[in-house]
């Protein structure tokens, strides 16, 4: 190398030009039967509201209601029909609400249940096709959960992916999964022909054999002995095995801060700090088990942030001490979270030429603060 390219990102300048339009209020016209409060867009469309009268009016209610929009798709003309009560003794006032991504509502917690004093615990599920509401069991520990907003961080998931049709970015404030091959269209040296890039909170990279259904549940078996008891146990191989797959694309994301101390953390108590994240070989996220196997990836990697949404601390084990006969400190034994792969990464020097569609450039600088050791 001749020279070492550096990249900096000091600032990103936007012009848009905006219009006024005018905006206005147009009454429904079939208004909700009572006087509603909290409403929720749906993602089928419908609109769910929940009965409120005001604290004078001695009402927390378990009754919600929903507003279909006519076969024009006009909430204006849209109807209001009554849908399934919040489970019996759960009907708070004010509470946190959001709308999951595969089309439930949770709420939780909330104030004046039942119109009684303080906060509650309680919490349910709504379900739109069925019409029903299921029980939420608090965190174990929590005696009330307020009535602050309530936000459901999602994530996005990349597939089919092998061949592009164009160039591409993809942005999202999220954790991004990429499954299987992705951009593996190369030119004679072997680099990328089209060019791509992710910006994300977090991006995990998901193998050709990933299976959701080898994935779901804990890592580790029921012999885990996670609370430090004196004995032996054993760990479930339950991690899943990954196969060698490509990823040509470059891409900004966060990392995360390290995980446990030796000798101090148990399974149950997973924040603490002392054992490094690796650095970059550990910037893109694996869950599989890729011993044997080789990871690819042909673009660059830059890390501006800690990651917002996936913020478990890092670690490629679980580490859980136990006091065996004899042994003094704990012996520290591993569960895997994931094994890493073979790393054949690389710059993609066409990324200089014909850089990913929305791709930052500095367009000015200013010396903040500067050293010199």
């Amino acid at each position: 190398m001749k020279a070492l390219r550096m990249l900096g990102i000091a600032s990103l300048v936007v012009a848009a030009v905006t219009g006024a339009v005018a905006q206005s209020w147009q009454r429904t016209t079939n208004n909700p039967p009572l006087n509603v409060g909290t409403m929720l867009l749906l993602t089928d469309g419908t609109v769910i509201a929940h009965q409120e009268d005001d604290q004078n009016g001695d009402v927390a209610s378990l009754h919600w209601y929903k507003l279909t929009p006519d076969i024009n798709g006009s909430y204006v003309n849209g109807t209001w029909t009554q849908i399934a009560d919040l489970p019996t003794g759960y009907g708070p006032l004010f509470f946190g609400s959001a709308v999951l991504p595969d089309g439930r509502v949770v709420v939780e917690g909330g104030e004046y249940n039942q119109y009684g004093a303080g906060f509650t615990k309680l919490g349910a599920i709504y379900n739109p096709v069925t019409d029903s509401w299921t029980p939420v069991t608090a965190p174990t520990g929590w005696n009330n959960i307020g009535d602050a907003s309530t936000a459901v961080p999602s994530g996005i998931r990349i597939k089919n992916g092998a061949t592009l049709p164009a160039p591409m970015t993809l942005a999202s404030p999220n954790p991004v999964y990429l499954q299987g091959d992705f951009n593996t269209a190369v030119d004679a040296n072997g680099y990328p022909v089209k060019s791509s890039s992710i910006i994300s909170d977090a991006l995990t990279f998901q193998s050709n054999s990933w299976s959701d259904a080898a994935n779901t549940g804990q890592r580790h078996s029921s012999s885990d002995n996670p609370l430090n008891q004196s004995g032996s146990y054993t760990i479930a191989s339950e991690i899943p095995t990954a196969s060698s797959t490509t990823y040509n694309t470059a891409f900004i994301s966060g990392n995360t801060v390290s995980n446990y101390a030796a000798g101090q953390s148990t399974l149950l108590n997973p924040n603490q700090s002392g054992f490094s994240n690796g650095g970059l070989n550990n910037l893109p996220r694996f869950l599989e088990d890729w011993s044997g196997k080789t990871c690819t990836i042909s673009g660059s990697m830059i890390c501006l942030f800690n990651s917002q949404y996936a913020t478990a601390p890092f670690s490629a084990n679980h580490y859980l001490y136990h006091q065996g006969s004899g042994l003094s400190p704990s012996k520290p034994v591993n569960g895997s979270i994931y094994e890493p792969p073979t790393r054949n990464w690389g710059y993609n020097p066409n990324l200089m030429t014909s850089p990913p569609p929305f791709t930052p450039v500095v367009v000015s600088s200013v010396e903040a603060v500067y050293w010199i050791n």
